[in-house]
C-alpha cells in the first residue's frame, strides 16, 4: 500500500486574540472582518476567563512558534554542516531572540 502524504497549510498569520480575548483571529489587509481561527470560550467546565485568554494566546502564537523553531533547526543544521564556529554562535543567538519573542507571544506578554 502506498502512502500519500498531504502537506497541510495553515492560514497565514499573524494570528491574534483581538478584541474578543478568548477567540483567535486573523486580520488580513483588504478583509472587511476578521476570520476566526479558534474559539477558546468554554461553555462548560471550570475554565476561568484568564485561562481562556491564555489558551487563545497560546494558539495565536502557533505560527510564530513554528517559524521560530524552523529557523532554529535550520540554523543549527547549517552551522553543523558548514563547520561554523563564530558564525554558529551568532546565528544561534539570532534564532534564540526569535524564539524568545514567539514564547513571549504565547504567554501573552
Amino acid at each position: 500500500m502506498s502512502e500519500n502524504k498531504i502537506k497541510a497549510q495553515h492560514t497565514p498569520g499573524p494570528w491574534e486574540t483581538g478584541c474578543l480575548m478568548s477567540k483567535v483571529q486573523v486580520n488580513q489587509p483588504g478583509w472587511n472582518q476578521p476570520m476566526f481561527i479558534a474559539d477558546c470560550d468554554v461553555a462548560w467546565g471550570p475554565a476561568t476567563e484568564d485561562e481562556k485568554c491564555a489558551n487563545a494566546q497560546l494558539i495565536a502564537a502557533a505560527p510564530d512558534l513554528l517559524s521560530s523553531l524552523s529557523l532554529l533547526l535550520r540554523t543549527c543544521q547549517d552551522a553543523h554542516r558548514h563547520g561554523w564556529v563564530k558564525s554558529e554562535r551568532e546565528a544561534i543567538q539570532f534564532a534564540a531572540v526569535e524564539a524568545q519573542a514567539a514564547i513571549a507571544k504565547a504567554r501573552g506578554q
